[in-house]
């Protein structure tokens, strides 16, 4: 992939708008690139992919685009929960400044939503759904089965509104399809399947065209978002996306979840008093959610970053703000628990041993803390 960057870096610097030989190259390195991100999303067709800076401009261009759009028509309704992502939440306060009503819908205690509350919210005024398709903490699925979404998809399509999903913690990590889920607008990112860093995705159902508008006007991506494309972002985006279909083909979340439960499986050897976030439910096979009572979460990042392990306290968007998780939050955690609550994740290339080994240095580091809290 950084060989692949470094070449469109040096060999196709022309803008892809252009008409020149120059552009000309550039632009086949797109169109390449947005293949092969269309084929990982199962869309049908390229064109439908949007690239982006990045998951928080797909978010915010799906929701603000689709509420823009929809206040038109006079719907002022958004739906959402109050476990979503920060991009999801803050574009939403950018939309209540704009005359939007934001309806919170429950979650239960593995921040999935309501299926009942969500489907007895939905009117004649209902502009938006937005929902995570995994959640960025827990990595809860939205359903157990795509068939389910797609049944909510409908549902939403049925009372005119746009069903959203962030997808961002999905893509690369299990197989879905954006046709079996049937939602309007699904938002990813480079970064979270071992791409570069500030490029992302929007992809739009071509119907939903009539109920969204673009975010940045301009003439690039046929005229739904305005600026030069990010070509080397882009191109490093597509052979990320190759690589990541290819290990979901050869069965690699099966065998990344193995390396989940060997380390959960640790952790509760090690420290029976610990608690795990959403094991009976479906989560992506990467992320564990760990409740350590009595350990100061961000006591423990920062013993755990010294010896070279690196784990987060809730969002790592959030990484630097002492308040709770809002997601923990939502899914009925007490203000104490939510602060002794740790998220760990695990890349494709890690193994058994490598979680086992970071399982007992976390038991180490949270033992020592907990023992210094008590004592005081």
């Amino acid at each position: 992939m950084v060989e692949a960057v470094r070449r469109s870096m040096q060999e196709a610097w022309g803008n892809p708008s252009s008409t020149h030989a120059l552009g000309e190259a550039a632009r086949a390195q797109l169109s390449t690139a947005r293949a092969a991100i269309a084929r990982l999303l199962g869309a049908r067709d390229a064109r439908e992919v949007l690239c982006t800076s990045g998951g928080t401009e797909a978010i915010q261009t799906a929701i603000l685009g689709v509420w823009r759009a929809q206040r038109a028509r006079g719907r002022t309704t958004i739906l959402s929960t109050r476990a979503e992502h920060a991009a999801t939440r803050r574009a939403l306060d950018t939309a209540v400044q704009e005359g939007a009503r934001v309806v919170w819908l429950p979650v239960d205690a593995h921040a999935r939503v309501d299926g009942a509350s969500l489907r007895a919210a939905l009117s004649h005024d209902t502009a938006l759904v937005t929902l995570l398709y995994a959640n960025n903490e827990t990595g809860t699925l939205l359903a157990e089965e795509p068939a389910a979404v797609a049944a909510l998809s409908r549902e939403v399509r049925a009372a005119g509104a746009v069903l959203h999903l962030d997808a961002v913690q999905a893509l690369g990590r299990i197989p879905f399809s954006v046709i079996e889920l049937e939602a309007d607008c699904v938002s990813v990112s480079a970064h979270k399947l071992h791409g570069p860093k500030g490029v992302g995705a929007l992809w739009l159902r071509p119907t939903t065209k009539e109920l969204w508008e673009p975010l940045l006007a301009g003439s690039q991506e046929a005229g739904r978002r305005g600026g030069t494309e990010n070509l080397p972002g882009i191109v490093g985006f597509g052979v990320a996306a190759e690589e990541a279909r290819r290990w979901l083909e050869a069965d690699g979340p099966r065998a990344l979840a193995a390396v989940r439960a060997a380390f959960e499986a640790r952790i509760l050897e090690r420290l029976p008093w610990a608690r795990i976030q959403a094991t009976q439910v479906a989560r992506l096979p990467n992320t564990s959610s760990l409740t350590l009572p009595g350990v100061d979460a961000e006591l423990l990042l920062a013993l755990l970053d010294a010896e070279g392990v690196c784990i987060s306290a809730g969002s790592a968007c959030n990484a630097r703000q002492r308040a709770p998780s809002p997601v923990l939050e939502a899914m009925g955690l007490s203000d104490l628990d939510a602060r002794c609550t740790v998220r760990v994740s695990f890349g494709r290339h890690q193994t058994v041993a490598d979680a086992q080994a970071g399982a007992d240095r976390i038991a180490a580091a949270a033992c020592e803390l907990k023992y210094e809290l008590t004592e005081t």
